[in-house]
């Protein structure tokens, strides 16, 4: 076979290797997940695989309020103001939404950290 005809094929097969890459991976953040009612969460979770998101961010701090328009159902964050106060009450939510999402085929990160929430107040470890 020629090289001039194993180069083009190469980088045909080089190519689509990298769109399905690029393809294959979607993702975004939500760091008041846990407290999103069921309605709430069906909405997004349709929304998301509409997208073709496939994987979703989410924070264990607490929330409150809402959150740019949306109403929230309050949570503590799992961690309080020392090393053994702990409330987890974020973690029961995001166990029931976990499971919501596998419905969607959306799968969670879970943060243990928030940078914004961090940066402005001092924590215990």
């Amino acid at each position: 076979m020629k090289l001039s005809k194993v180069i083009p094929a190469l980088f045909h097969l080089s190519l689509s290797a990298t769109c399905y890459a690029a393809k294959s991976f979607s993702a975004s953040n939500l760091y008041y997940a846990a407290g999103l009612n069921t309605q709430q969460q069906t909405t997004l979770f349709q929304g998301l695989q509409s997208a073709g998101i496939k994987v979703l961010r989410v924070w264990l701090d607490g929330q409150s309020g809402s959150e740019k328009g949306t109403t929230l159902e309050d949570f503590n964050s799992l961690q309080g103001d020392s090393p053994d106060a702990w409330d987890d009450t974020v973690l029961s939510r995001l166990d029931n939404f976990m499971v919501h999402a596998h419905e969607y085929g959306i799968k969670l990160l879970v943060s243990v950290h928030s940078y914004p929430i961090e940066c402005c107040k001092a924590t215990v470890h």
